[in-house]
């Protein structure tokens, strides 16, 4: 019988100077590179949607006990206009080096929302793909993705990093968002694209998660290659409106393709964003934010040792959310303010020597947004 235990916990960053500047820490990723070496990417920014958004970088030469904080990955003099940086992942490639996605908006206006406010819908966002062939030390500059079409009115926004599958083939996970003015309804759905020539030119979209036709948006995948190649990945699932939420749920790819998928499946675990992790021998390992209906909100983590058939019943709890779950102006039930004040997620998980595994997140304690990580052990047969 397998059991979690927390080794130990704390800060990844944050701000150092409160009294004189507005910084948070939001959404970080870590990367293993070799023994004792991590690097760690997060947005860093006054706000989750802030036009100043941009992505930076620590790294720990200790097996991440101490970080060092190496700043921006890119100087944005450098761009060729104002953009609004997010959701940075790190994919290893065969040969050592890196590949990180980015998502970035044109953001020039100091006026203009991230997010729409009367229709709920998203800036126009580009999907970037720069490599590193020294640790991270140095970045490429990010050429764009060029992407098919979608339907007039929808926006692809990319989720998690780029996945490697066994023919060489890149895969990239992306769900989409009302574009701007979109006034009509949510369609969040999830959908796969694959590349030939590492991430320059991508095919024709794939369905992975499509509920439209029974009132469910499936989006925030994270989606994992397990050891027999095929692919597993679970989905924060609510309905169109996105008013109401339910359990995760899981697709499985049919074959290491990652062309043909299963209906999502519901999980009974009431989680919103998630991590997935594979530990060998079947096992696996979820992480996931834990908001609705609850009295112990937070981010949590539980295991399975069949392959995701089952998973344990009492979670561990890496972040007590109890009392600092918003981030002091009341949630309304109308999306995307709804969502504007939410103070944790996007956990991440990854798998590091010795059954150790590492999650970070994002947090906020006394009005200070940052980021954090927890190592544990799975420990058992």
């Amino acid at each position: 019988m397998n059991a979690l235990r927390i080794l130990d916990q704390g800060v990844l960053y944050r701000n150092p100077h409160p009294g004189h500047r507005a910084i948070i820490a939001y959404a970080p990723c870590v990367q293993p590179l070799s023994g004792k070496e991590l690097i760690c990417v997060f947005r860093y920014g006054q706000a989750m949607y802030s036009r100043d958004g941009m992505i930076h970088q620590l790294r720990s030469n200790d097996g991440g006990e101490t970080w060092e904080h190496e700043g921006p990955i890119r100087d944005r003099f450098r761009d060729d206009s104002h953009y609004n940086y997010r959701g940075a992942q790190i994919t290893m490639l065969h040969d050592g080096s890196l590949v990180m996605k980015v998502n970035r908006a044109e953001h020039s206006d100091p006026d203009h929302f991230y997010f729409n406010q009367e229709t709920g819908g998203i800036s126009h966002c580009q999907t970037l793909y720069l490599r590193s062939f020294d640790g991270g030390r140095t970045w490429s500059d990010p050429p764009q993705a060029s992407l098919p079409p979608l339907p007039s009115g929808l926006e692809p926004a990319a989720d998690g990093p780029a996945i490697v599958l066994e023919d060489g083939n890149w895969m990239q996970i992306f769900e989409t968002w009302k574009s701007y003015d979109n006034a009509g309804p949510h369609l969040n759905k999830t959908f796969a694209l694959f590349s030939s020539d590492a991430g320059k030119n991508w095919g024709d979209w794939v369905d992975v998660a499509d509920g439209t036709a029974e009132d469910r948006s499936y989006s925030h995948g994270s989606f994992i290659r397990l050891s027999n190649g095929r692919l597993l990945g679970s989905l924060w699932t609510g309905n169109l409106a996105m008013t109401q939420f339910f359990d995760l749920h899981f697709v499985t790819s049919l074959d290491a393709s990652g062309r043909t998928w299963s209906r999502p499946r519901a999980s009974k675990i009431p989680g919103q964003t998630s991590g997935l992790v594979e530990m060998g021998a079947g096992r696996l390992v979820l992480v996931y934010s834990h908001r609705e209906n609850t009295d112990q909100p937070g981010i949590k983590l539980i295991f399975s040792e069949d392959g995701g058939e089952t998973w344990s019943q009492d979670p561990v709890v890496v972040w007590d959310a109890y009392g600092k779950e918003a981030l002091g102006v009341p949630r309304t039930d109308r999306y995307p303010s709804s969502h504007d004040v939410i103070a944790y997620g996007a956990p991440q998980i990854i798998g590091l020597a010795a059954n150790e595994l590492m999650v970070s997140f994002w947090c906020t304690q006394s009005g200070d947004t940052h980021a954090r990580y927890c190592r544990l052990r799975l420990e058992g047969d």
